[in-house]
């Protein structure tokens, strides 16, 4: 599994961001147990840098993404083509996957044009079906 962290310049920056400005992306490989940092081509763009950063994440093939903070459309867009996308409010890359594995994490969702911080899949469920 491929987890992408949005981060600003390189890894010795530690640093959590905002998903489409972030310069870089921190991927982290669970099976072959690698990391890489992969310089973001769109984070400068005047408008559409979530959308464009999305995409180019889903070429990267990644599963899991984890951000500071992200914009409906790109979340939208992300969670069509299978990707989960939590929220971190830690910023230290090793605290973030550390509180990932450790089920601590707040999954991101979009509920009737809303992002949806944390519950549990029954719990959005309850929710979606009480708000329609």
């Amino acid at each position: 599994m491929k987890i992408a962290l949005s981060i600003s310049k390189h890894l010795d920056s530690t640093s959590l961001e905002v998903f489409g400005r972030s310069s870089h992306y921190f991927i982290h490989d669970t099976e072959n147990k690698s990391d890489e940092v992969l310089s973001n081509p769109y984070y400068i763009e005047l408008g559409g840098a979530g959308l464009q950063s999305a995409r180019f994440l889903i070429d990267q093939n990644v599963d899991v993404l984890i951000t500071k903070k992200i914009g409906i459309n790109p979340l939208r867009f992300l969670t069509s083509a299978s990707i989960k996308v939590y929220q971190s409010k830690t910023t230290r890359l090793t605290e973030v996957l550390k509180n990932y594995n450790d089920g601590k994490l707040n999954e991101l969702r979009i509920s009737n044009n809303n992002i949806v911080i944390g519950g549990k899949k029954k719990d959005f469920e309850s929710s979606v079906a009480h708000n329609s």
